[in-house]
C-alpha cells in the first residue's frame, strides 16, 4: 500500500495526462473489470451446479449401464450352474473315474454346453468347472492367451470351489497385480458360484466364470460420450481395489495407487468430494451387485477448459479497448494537455524566481482566461518589486545613519569593564589596608553589575536569582544600618526553575526604599 502511494505522489505521476489516464481507468476499464469479474464467478457457479447435476446424471446412466452387464454375467452364470443338460453332465461326470472314455466324454460334453450358452459373449474369455471331487473342466477356447488363465485355474481352482460351495451368493473377485498369473496388457476378473441340483438337493460343484473387462469397460467410458474427455471413470471392490478403468494398467491395484489419486477418499460416505488443491471432483455411486462403486474423477481444468478459454478472450478483449479508449482520449485531449503543460513549465520557471516569463496565449478555451490573467499577475509583481526595492533602499539609507548616530553615543558612555577594573583595584587596596568589610562590599557591587550588565534579557535558574537577591539586600542592610533585617529561605524544587534575571529586583528596591521610609 504503501509502494502504491509513492507512486501516485511521484513526479511522473503528477502530470495531468497520466491523471488523465488513471481517470479513464478508475471511471470506465476498472468497472467494467469488476463487472467482469462478478460476472465470471456467478457464471462459473452456475456452470458448476449446471456440470455437476450433468454428471451425477451421467454417472447413474453409467451404472445403470454397467448394472445390466453385470447382470447379465450373473445371469449367464446362473443359466449355466441351473442348464439341466449341464447339469446331467456334471452329474455324470462326478460319477465317472479318470481315464475313462466316459471321463473324457463328459468333459467334453460340459465344455460343449459351456461354448453353446456363452456364444453370445466373446467377452467371457473362459469358464472353469470343479465338481465335488476335486476334477476340473477349463473351457477356454484353447486360445493362446487364455494359457494364463488355465494356469490360475489349475493352481486355486480347488481353494475357490471351496469357497463357492460355502457361500449361498456368487462373489466377485480380480486376478491381482502380485499373483503370478496377472497380465498387465490383458486383465480379467471372475464371478464364482456353486452348481446346486434342485432335484437331488445336492451341491454338485462350482463354476468360475473369467470376464475380460472390455465391454464393461465401454459401459462407463465410451468414446463417444462427452464427458470422457475430462472425467475416468472407475469401477472399485469393497477394498477399493480397481476391477475397470479405462487404463489396464490399473486394473486389480487398489484406487489410492494410482498416479495422481492417492488423496481421495474413495472410501468416503460423501457421494461427492471437490478437492480444490487437486482442482477435481470425485463423484460414487453404489451398485446392485458385488458390493462395488462407481467412481467418476473429474478434472476441472478440462471440464472448464473452454469456459476460462471465452473469459480470458474476453479479457483480452476488454484490454485492447482501453488502449484503443485511451489512444482516442489522448488524441482529443492533446491540445488540451499542451496547454496545460505550457502553464505548468511557466509556473516552474516562476518558482525559481524567474519573472521575466509570459505565457503564449494560443487556447481557445476558459485556459486563455487563466493565462492572461497569469501574465498580468507577473507584470504586477515585477512593478510591485521595483516599488519595494525602492522603499528598501530608501530604509536601508536611515537605518544606516541611525546606528552611526547610536554608535557615537555608546562611545560617549563608560565602559563597564573599566568600571570593574577600578572596583578590584580599590578591593584589592581595602584588603591590603585591612578593611575586610570594604572589600566584601565591593565584591557585592562587582557582582550586582556583573550580574546585571550582560545578558540582562536573559532567563537563569532561580537559584542564581536568590544568590544576586541576597548579595542585594546585604548591600541596603549597610546603606541603612538597623533599618531592617532579612532571612532568604527556597523551597529545593524550586531553586531548579528558571525566571528571567532582575525579575525580583523592582520589588525588593521599592520595599526597601518606601517600606522603611518612616522606620527611624
Amino acid at each position: 500500500m504503501k509502494r502504491l502511494l509513492f507512486f501516485l505522489r511521484s513526479k511522473l505521476f503528477v502530470k495531468m495526462k497520466y491523471q488523465m489516464a488513471l481517470f479513464i481507468i478508475v471511471s470506465t476499464i476498472i468497472p467494467i473489470f469488476c463487472v467482469q469479474s462478478i460476472n465470471y464467478s456467478l457464471t462459473s457457479s452456475f456452470i458448476s451446479k449446471k456440470n455437476s447435476a450433468i454428471l451425477n446424471d451421467n454417472l447413474i446412466l453409467s451404472k445403470n449401464n454397467a448394472n445390466n452387464v453385470i447382470a447379465e454375467y450373473r445371469k449367464l452364470l446362473y443359466q449355466i450352474s441351473t442348464d439341466d443338460r449341464f447339469i446331467a453332465n456334471l452329474s455324470l461326470f462326478n460319477e465317472s473315474q479318470p481315464e475313462t472314455k466316459r471321463f473324457a466324454n463328459c468333459k467334453e460334453a460340459i465344455s460343449n454346453r459351456i461354448y453353446t450358452l456363452c456364444l453370445m459373449h466373446p467377452e467371457v474369455r473362459g469358464v472353469g468347472v470343479t465338481n465335488t471331487n476335486g476334477q476340473s473342466v477349463l473351457a477356454d477356447q484353447g486360445l493362446k492367451k487364455n494359457q494364463h488363465l488355465a494356469g490360475f485355474f489349475t493352481k486355486f481352482g480347488g481353494s475357490l470351489n471351496q469357497k463357492s460351495v460355502n457361500q449361498l451368493d456368487p462373489f466377485l473377485e480380480i486376478i491381482k497385480p502380485d499373483n503370478e498369473f496377472y497380465d498387465e496388457n490383458d486383465p480379467v476378473f471372475f464371478i464364482s458360484y456353486r452348481i446346486f441340483d434342485l432335484e437331488t438337493m445336492k451341491i454338485l460343484g462350482s463354476v468360475v466364470m473369467f470376464i475380460e473387462i472390455s465391454k464393461l469397460n465401454e459401459a462407463i467410458n465410451n468414446e463417444s460420450n462427452a464427458t470422457s474427455e475430462f472425467s475416468n471413470k472407475l469401477i472399485i471392490t469393497q477394498d477399493n481395489q480397481v476391477l475397470c478403468s479405462n487404463e489396464n494398467k490399473n486394473v486389480g491395484i487398489f484406487a489410492n495407487n494410482i498416479p495422481g489419486y492417492g488423496e481421495f477418499s474413495f472410501s468416503s460416505k460423501n457421494r461427492q468430494t471437490e478437492y480444490k488443491d487437486k482442482n477435481s471432483l470425485v463423484i460414487m455411486t453404489d451398485f446392485d451387485n458385488f458390493g462395488l462403486k462407481l467412481v467418476d474423477v473429474v478434472d476441472n481444468n478440462k471440464l472448464f477448459g473452454e469456459v476460462h478459454h471465452l473469459w480470458l478472450y474476453s479479457f483480452g478483449l476488454i484490454f485492447i479497448v482501453m488502449i484503443l479508449t485511451l489512444f482516442v482520449s489522448y488524441v482529443f485531449s492533446r491540445h488540451l494537455v499542451r496547454s496545460i503543460e505550457r502553464m505548468s513549465l511557466a509556473m516552474n520557471e516562476f518558482k525559481k524566481d524567474n519573472l521575466n516569463i509570459s505565457i503564449s496565449e494560443q487556447s481557445n478555451n476558459e485556459i486563455r482566461l487563466v493565462e492572461t490573467a497569469f501574465n498580468s499577475m507577473v507584470k504586477r509583481i515585477r512593478k510591485l518589486i521595483y516599488e519595494n526595492k525602492q522603499q528598501f533602499d530608501h530604509i536601508v539609507e536611515i537605518t544606516n545613519e541611525t546606528n552611526k548616530a547610536e554608535l557615537k553615543s555608546l562611545e560617549l558612555q563608560i565602559n563597564p569593564h573599566f568600571l570593574f577594573n577600578t572596583i578590584d583595584t580599590i578591593n584589592w587596596m581595602a584588603i591590603r589596608e585591612g578593611c575586610c568589610d570594604i572589600s566584601n562590599q565591593l565584591n557585592n557591587l562587582a557582582y550586582i553589575l556583573r550580574y546585571t550588565v550582560y545578558n540582562m534579557n536573559g532567563v537563569v535558574d532561580f537559584q542564581k536569582e536568590v544568590e544576586w537577591m541576597e548579595r542585594y539586600l546585604e548591600l541596603q542592610q549597610n546603606r541603612f544600618p538597623h533599618r531592617f533585617d532579612y532571612k532568604v529561605t527556597i523551597d529545593a524544587a524550586s531553586a531548579e526553575c528558571f525566571t528571567h534575571k532582575l525579575l525580583l529586583q523592582p520589588f525588593l528596591e521599592n520595599s526597601i526604599i518606601h517600606g522603611f521610609e518612616k522606620i527611624q
